[in-house]
């Protein structure tokens, strides 16, 4: 399996933990697991030695605990997609790491996942799609937001979020910014 390069696995009930075995499959480069919701267990450390990974999607899987540092690692990532977990902790800085590659990050629906933003995001200029929403997330919107310039979609509502936005971040709303969602908080226009 040390050449393989696709592995879908889409809705098929499986009733596992992700295998530290994972990081073996060093030509990895698209992995979905989506819909399998007896998949449970931590989020794997080892993910972070799929060096070629471009796509990883999770959604609808039960894995706990939270986001290693090793998610820097991944520094082919184009789409993280780990929609409707049960994550917990916070988003960890090393987010940042990813900056010349990723441009969908979505952790929504992980009630359990708290914390600020982190202002690495700040860092993901080839961003189009960020999905934080739904989570427990808290503090203020940093205004490191503003630098994602390609950013289309920005949902960060039904959080713990508090303030004023950011100048730097209602300014993309001038620019390719067509979504932004921000309800359910407790923040207030520039």
């Amino acid at each position: 399996l040390t050449k393989l390069e696709v592995l879908r696995l889409d809705s098929n009930n499986f009733e596992s933990t992700i295998p530290t075995e994972i990081g073996n499959l060093a030509a990895l480069n698209d992995l979905k697991l989506n819909e399998n919701i007896e998949v449970t267990g931590p989020f794997v450390t080892e993910f972070g030695k799929l060096q070629k990974l471009k796509s990883l999607q999770l959604e609808r899987c039960r894995l706990t605990g939270s986001l290693p540092t090793e998610i820097g690692l991944m520094t082919s990532m184009t789409s993280l997609v780990l929609r409707s977990m049960i994550l917990s902790g916070t988003i960890p800085t090393e987010i940042g790491l990813l900056s010349s590659t990723i441009k969908e990050f979505t952790v929504d629906e992980n009630f359990f996942l708290t914390g600020a933003i982190p202002t690495e995001i700040g860092a993901l200029t080839v961003m189009s799609m960020l999905r934080l929403q739904w989570c427990n997330l808290e503090s203020t919107i940093p205004s490191e937001l503003g630098q994602l310039t390609m950013l289309g979609l920005l949902k960060l509502n039904n959080n713990n979020l508090v303030g004023t936005i950011p100048e730097e971040v209602w300014a993309l709303t001038n620019n390719k910014l067509i979504i932004f969602d921000y309800g359910e908080n407790d923040l207030q226009l520039p």
